[in-house]
């Protein structure tokens, strides 16, 4: 099962918010392979510039990096590129 997560929600594997607790199953299912989460190529950009806004220093927020680095998330393009890539693939 493939599953497509904004940075909203991976920003809630860090910091405690409303529904950190869901966000923290996808994590745990992602991470035993019982699913595969998608992330726009951006996204890893904006996890960290949210939590960049939060209280976490930059020690830690390096780290986190590092880790999310780690998580194998299928990454896909922009819309503009992937309709171009779309059409591609179609024409004759």
């Amino acid at each position: 099962m493939e599953v497509v997560a904004d940075a909203s929600v991976i920003v809630k594997w860090f910091i405690e918010e409303q529904d950190s607790d869901k966000a923290l199953i996808l994590r745990d299912r992602h991470i035993s392979g019982v699913m595969t989460i998608s992330i726009p190529v951006l996204a890893l950009y904006e996890i960290l510039n949210a939590l960049k806004e939060s209280s976490i220093d930059e020690g830690e927020l390096r780290q986190i990096g590092v880790s999310l680095n780690k998580y194998g998330f299928k990454t896909y393009p922009i819309i503009g590129e992937q309709e171009e890539d779309h059409r591609d693939s179609h024409e004759v």
